[in-house]
C-alpha cells in the first residue's frame, strides 16, 4: 500500500474521516519542490517534501502514519 492509502484506511478504522493535504510550491518553474501538510479534522498532523505534489504528499503521509502508529 501507498502512504496515503494506508492513512486513509487507518483514519476510516478509527473513524475520523478522509486525510486532506495542502500543498504549496517553492522555486522556479523547472525546479520546483513542494510541501505538503497532512490535515485531519482541520489539524495538521505531519508534513512532507518531494520534487512533486505526490510525492510531497506520499512523505506527508508516511509521517502522519509513523505518529499515529507510534
Amino acid at each position: 500500500l501507498d502512504g496515503k492509502t494506508a492513512l486513509q484506511e487507518l483514519l476510516a478504522s478509527l473513524g475520523k474521516g478522509s486525510p486532506e493535504y495542502q500543498v504549496t510550491e517553492t522555486g522556479p518553474d523547472h525546479d520546483k519542490s513542494f510541501t505538503a501538510v497532512a490535515m485531519v479534522s482541520g489539524e495538521a498532523i505531519a508534513t512532507g517534501n518531494g520534487k512533486s505534489k505526490r510525492e510531497a504528499e506520499q512523505s506527508a503521509a508516511r509521517s502522519a502514519l509513523e505518529k499515529l502508529t507510534s
